[in-house]
């Protein structure tokens, strides 16, 4: 299923390949310049407000110094809100996944609000 929410613009198509590419300046057209982004971590809650902040929240916890590799990523509409998900390999000695599931609203054509979800960071299973 396509994540056009709005104008045409496949926000969730775009966010996906921005990711794969690890190309942050490319997340950041995706979102709106005031986006509010709110997330659950292993850690407790934590916001971001704006578009420098969640890109660098985001970075952060992609890139860890070791980078990362897409393993799956999904977009798909749920009502009104665009649905992201994505797992990702950890960089680094002992390599580690992640999965993060958000659910954004999509207004103009870019994400203003973001709730997400984290599994944290986990050793990769052998095999």
């Amino acid at each position: 299923m396509t994540s056009e929410l709005t104008s045409g613009r496949d926000i969730g198509g775009e966010f996906a390949a921005a990711l794969r590419a690890a190309d942050f300046g490319a997340i950041g057209r995706c979102l709106s310049p005031a986006v509010q982004l709110r997330a659950l971590l292993p850690g407790g809650m934590v916001d971001a407000a704006g578009r420098a902040a969640a890109v660098a929240m985001l970075a952060d916890w992609l890139e860890d110094g070791a980078g990362y590799t897409v393993l799956a990523t999904s977009s798909d509409v749920v009502g009104q809100r665009l649905h992201l998900s994505y797992r990702v390999r950890l960089g680094g000695d002992e390599p580690r996944v992640m999965e993060q599931q958000a659910y954004c609203d999509v207004t103009a054509d870019a994400i203003s609000s973001v709730r997400l979800l984290c599994s944290g960071e986990m050793p990769m299973r052998a095999g």
